[in-house]
């Protein structure tokens, strides 16, 4: 059989086996168990909308290294449950800008932020994994991690890529660290950045050539989960 239809042939069996299921769930199945209730919904939009000024206008005073103002104009809307402005307070006292670094501080703001934006998924993703200010918690790490992916966090297929290849908080499984790391670079192709993906390569060059073919499979419809989720 030809490349081609080597891959075909495995697509058809992989969806019954373990490494699937892990890609599925990181890649399509949070996107449909994972929605905010309507209430929750309807609260974060009231939020976003009534204080979009504050927050566009806080991120062009950031932007223009106006720490100080962009603080005073976000926090408002940071308060009301704008999570884009949650999570900018989270970037900006975890660099202490504007305000004074304060760890502790980032955290609760990534924290608040988390309920949706998937940067800040992954900011609480990378702290539990590394211990950061929080307990050190691998499980829990990748739960935000796939819960950022299904969201098509570039960021979060990343550490779920480490997390496999290094066995943390997951079970270690090198096709499972290539096919996230290589569903990566497929997807900055999109963006049309020149990306090229060091962990994917040195992961490919120690397995073997069912092990790249079965992961060639799993990307394919990992992708297909990911076709119509805008990139964040």
């Amino acid at each position: 059989l030809g490349a081609d239809a080597s891959v075909a042939s495995l697509q058809a069996k992989v969806a019954s086996r373990p490494r699937w299921h892990a890609v599925h769930l990181a890649c399509h199945g949070l996107v449909n168990m994972e929605r905010p209730r309507l209430s929750s919904l309807a609260l974060s939009l009231f939020a976003v909308s009534a204080y979009a000024d504050d927050y566009s206008r806080g991120m062009d005073a950031y932007f223009a290294g106006r720490f100080k103002t962009a603080v005073k104009l976000l926090k408002p809307a940071a308060e009301a449950g704008n999570a884009l402005a949650q999570y900018q307070l989270g970037v900006m006292y975890d660099a202490g800008q504007g305000v004074h670094q304060n760890s502790l501080a980032a955290l609760a703001w990534y924290r608040a932020a988390a309920e949706s934006d998937p940067r800040a998924q992954v900011a609480m993703a990378d702290r539990l994994m590394e211990g950061r200010g929080i307990a050190h918690d691998p499980p829990a790490a990748i739960s935000w991690y796939r819960k950022a992916a299904a969201q098509a966090n570039l960021t979060a297929l990343l550490g779920l890529a480490i997390a496999y290849r290094d066995g943390q908080g997951v079970p270690q499984d090198i096709v499972l660290a290539h096919v996230f790391a290589s569903i990566r670079v497929r997807q900055w192709g999109k963006l049309d950045l020149a990306e090229r993906d060091k962990i994917s390569k040195e992961l490919a060059a120690q397995m073997t050539a069912e092990q790249r073919t079965e992961s060639e499979a799993l990307q394919l419809q990992g992708m297909a989960a990911l076709t119509d989720l805008p990139l964040s």
